[in-house]
């Protein structure tokens, strides 16, 4: 996680998500909550929220679910990129799925 996150600080995206997508591939390390929310983070950070949510739809396919941190994130980056009405969607689906929103998911 921390080598994932120092790439995705120095701009390095494809090598991130390339690493990541070698680990999971490889079953080197089974990817956990941090793991996928610190790709998710470093993707919103830089306008990949499409690419997020897909790895969100992943997520909630495989055994590690995504928490309120990650839907959070999404949102946060959906309204940065004035996609109001999809954050609306997703805190509904949160909300839906029993997913607790937090301050930082309203804020």
């Amino acid at each position: 996680t921390t080598l994932i996150k120092g790439l995705f600080l120095e701009n390095k995206i494809a090598e991130a998500v390339e690493l990541f997508t070698k680990l999971m591939r490889e079953r080197v390390c089974e990817p956990n909550e941090v793991m996928y929310g610190t790709v998710v983070n470093g993707l919103c950070k830089i306008g990949y929220t499409s690419t997020a949510i897909g790895l969100l739809r992943t997520m909630e396919k495989g055994s590690c679910k995504p928490d309120t941190i990650v839907y959070s994130t999404i949102i946060d980056s959906l309204c940065k990129d004035k996609m109001v009405k999809d954050a609306l969607d997703l805190l509904a689906e949160m909300i839906e799925k029993g997913i607790p929103p937090n301050v930082l998911t309203y804020s």
